[in-house]
C-alpha cells in the first residue's frame, strides 16, 4: 500500500500512518482487525512479513501487509488514519514508522522510538504540533478480496 501527500504551495510535509484496521465484509462480520497500532507500529510477532518500506521521499509512505495477519477474512475494507506533518518535524513516539521483524525496528535505523510498540506509545509528548502544522485524514480502501494464496489480494 502507499500513502502520499501532494505538495502544493505548502511547505514540505512528511506522511505517516497512525493506525489501520481491516473490517470484514463477510457474513457473519468479524470484529475489526488492527494491523497498524499505537502511532505507526505495523504488524507484530504474528505477521513478520508486514513491514514499512524504506522511504525515498518523505511525502510518500509505502508498506506491505502479510495477508495471513487478517485471520480468515475473505473480503474486507481497510481503513487507515493518516497524518501529514512538516518534513522538518522530529520523530517521536507519536510520529514514527516501525515494523516487527524479530524485534521492533524502523526502516531508517532510528529504532529507539519503536521500543514502545511492545506496550503503548504516545503517553509522553515530545513536541506538540500546532493544529495548523498537522493534517489528518481517514481513508478507506475496498472492497479487498483475499485469495487462497496467502500473499495475494485484489482491489
Amino acid at each position: 500500500m502507499q500513502a502520499s501527500v501532494t505538495q502544493h504551495r505548502h511547505r514540505p510535509f512528511r506522511v505517516l500512518v497512525d493506525r489501520c484496521a481491516a473490517t470484514s465484509r463477510d457474513r457473519p462480520p468479524a470484529p475489526p482487525q488492527d494491523f497498524v497500532r499505537t502511532h505507526g507500529c505495523l504488524g507484530g510477532p504474528n505477521s513478520p512479513r508486514s513491514r514499512f518500506l524504506p522511504q525515498s521521499r518523505l511525502d510518500e509512505l509505502r508498506f506491505q501487509v502479510d495477508t495471513t495477519s487478517f485471520h480468515g477474512l475473505k473480503t474486507m475494507d481497510i481503513t487507515c488514519r493518516l497524518k501529514a506533518i512538516p518534513a522538518s518535524s522530529a520523530d517521536s513516539t507519536e510520529h514514527k514508522v516501525c515494523s516487527h521483524d524479530q524485534r521492533w525496528t524502523a526502516p531508517d535505523g532510528t529504532d529507539q522510538l519503536c521500543a514502545c510498540c511492545a506496550s503503548t506509545c504516545g503517553l509522553r509528548r515530545v513536541r506538540h504540533l500546532d493544529e495548523e502544522e498537522q493534517w489528518e485524514a481517514e481513508v478507506t480502501l475496498g472492497p479487498i478480496t483475499v485469495h487462497q494464496d496467502p500473499f495475494t489480494f485484489s482491489l
